[in-house]
């Protein structure tokens, strides 16, 4: 990991967004002098924040990835607040009180993306520090079962309501990785897993914006049926317009 405990004073390696740099001694649990902080006035909530970074050629098996981190209430720092988690790649540790944290996962990608992000983190004060990797082993049940639940993750993506762009994307991926789960090696399951899980990640973000497309039609559609009669034409082009995409999954623009 490059400048993994940010003792550069600065984010060589990092990319980060609503979160910053800090040197104060209060984070207590910190490694060195500088760590990532987001924080707002008791009571108010940070939101959204996100610090990662992506490792390359990595071998495939068991590793474990640690950070010193928290996401807290600062009046109630030992009540669990949530939205705020460590990952690396497509596995996830919830943030809650300061601690150390810790998440073991099987790396099947030639990429790994690791690093802290909150959504809609009920916190007003997040931190994260020394992120460590560590490399566990090498077990080649272990890639393989991590590779097919790789496969049956986007499999089940591909059945939702995602657009065309990123359904395709998804099932080119399926259709290149799962032949090659037969093989008694590991040869292409890195490069099939790095497409897998970049198809994911798009699909799961075209999959959000479907489901707040369908609460927000929901919504309208309740205050059409409690709106006067002068509302009613709006309110109704508001939701037959929106239908219109919603159903039209099948096009890129949805």
């Amino acid at each position: 990991i490059t400048n993994p405990s940010l003792e550069t004073g600065d984010l060589t390696g990092w990319t980060a967004s609503g979160i910053g740099l800090q040197n104060n001694d209060i984070f207590s649990i910190k490694k060195g002098t500088w760590f990532l902080e987001s924080w707002t006035w008791r009571g108010n909530t940070i939101g959204n924040a996100r610090v990662s970074q992506k490792l390359t050629a990595l071998p495939a098996g068991r590793y474990r990835l640690k950070a010193a981190a928290q996401n807290i209430q600062e009046d109630t720092p030992k009540v669990a607040q949530t939205g705020a988690w460590i990952f690396a790649g497509l596995h996830t540790e919830p943030v809650t009180v300061r601690a150390n944290y810790t998440l073991e996962f099987v790396q099947v990608a030639d990429v790994l993306e690791i690093g802290f992000e909150a959504k809609g983190a009920t916190g007003n004060w997040l931190s994260v520090d020394n992120f460590q990797l560590e490399y566990l082993s090498d077990s080649f049940d272990d890639v393989k079962t991590e590779f097919a639940a790789i496969i049956a993750k986007a499999e089940v993506l591909a059945s939702q309501r995602i657009n065309a762009e990123a359904l395709q994307a998804l099932n080119d991926a399926i259709a290149a990785a799962k032949p090659l789960l037969a093989q008694t090696t590991t040869d292409g399951w890195p490069a099939a897993a790095t497409a897998l899980e970049a198809a994911i990640t798009t699909a799961t973000t075209s999959q959000d914006v479907f489901a707040r497309l369908a609460a927000a039609i929901a919504a309208a559609q309740t205050e059409l049926d409690s709106s006067s009669a002068t509302e009613k034409a709006d309110y109704q082009a508001a939701i037959d317009a929106a239908q219109v995409v919603y159903e039209a999954d099948a096009t890129t623009d949805a």
